[in-house]
C-alpha cells in the first residue's frame, strides 16, 4: 500500500496517485482486472509520490490522470492530465476511424461532419468501411434556414432565439414553409412586424 508523504495525503493529486497505485497493485481492488490484471503497471519512479508530483505537477481542477496509450503503463511519457470528455474519447471501447490521413473518434467525426453520432455508429456496426461511413451524407441532413441574410442550422437558430428545435424540425417538413415560419412558427408574422418598426 502506498505510504503517506509529508502531509500531502489530503490533496486531490495524492488521492489520484494513490488510486492509480491501487488499480495496478491491489488484486482485491474493484478495477484491478482492467489495469494490473491486464499487465498495466506504475513505473518504478512513481512508486514515490514526490516523484509523481515532480513529473506531473498538481492536478488541475476538473482533470484526472490519463494514459495516452490505453495499453501502456503509468509513466511520464505516457501520462497527462485530461478532462472527462478527453478520457471518454480515449478508452478501449472508443471507435476511431482513419480517413484522408486523419484519425478521429466517432464523436469527433460527428462534430466535424454534422452527421449524428448514432448514424455513424450504426454504419460502423454494419461493418461499413470508413470511407462509406464518413463520406455518405446523413439520411436526415442538418437543416439550415436563412433569415435576413443570416444562415444557420436549426439548432443554432433554436439556441439563439430560445425556440424549440424539435418544433422547427416538424415545421421544416412542410415544403411551403418559409425559413422565418420554420424558425419562428406562428410568431413569424409578429416578428416581421417588429422588424419593420
Amino acid at each position: 500500500m502506498p505510504r503517506k508523504c509529508n502531509g500531502s495525503s489530503s490533496t486531490r493529486t495524492y488521492a489520484i496517485w494513490h488510486d492509480m497505485r491501487r488499480r495496478c497493485d491491489s488484486p482485491q481492488r474493484k478495477g484491478y482486472a482492467n489495469y494490473g490484471g491486464r499487465g498495466i503497471q506504475v513505473c518504478d519512479r512513481w512508486h514515490t509520490f514526490a516523484n509523481f508530483l515532480a513529473d506531473m505537477g498538481e492536478a488541475p481542477q476538473g482533470y484526472s490522470i490519463e494514459r495516452r496509450d490505453v495499453h501502456g503503463n503509468y509513466e511520464p511519457a505516457n501520462c497527462s492530465w485530461a478532462t472527462r470528455k478527453e478520457q471518454n474519447d480515449n478508452t478501449q471501447r472508443t471507435v476511431r476511424l482513419r480517413h484522408n490521413g486523419q484519425t478521429k473518434t466517432l464523436t469527433q467525426w460527428s462534430e466535424l461532419l454534422g452527421i449524428p453520432h448514432g448514424t455513424l455508429r450504426a454504419r460502423y456496426d454494419k461493418g461499413w468501411p470508413a470511407e462509406r461511413i464518413l463520406a455518405t451524407s446523413s439520411r436526415f441532413p442538418q437543416r439550415i434556414a436563412t433569415i435576413d441574410g443570416v444562415t444557420q442550422t436549426l439548432r443554432e437558430w433554436a439556441a439563439q432565439t430560445g425556440g424549440n428545435y424539435k418544433s422547427m424540425v416538424v415545421r421544416a417538413r412542410d415544403p411551403r414553409a418559409t425559413d422565418a415560419r420554420i424558425v419562428f412558427g406562428s410568431e413569424a408574422v409578429d416578428w416581421r412586424r417588429q422588424e419593420e418598426r
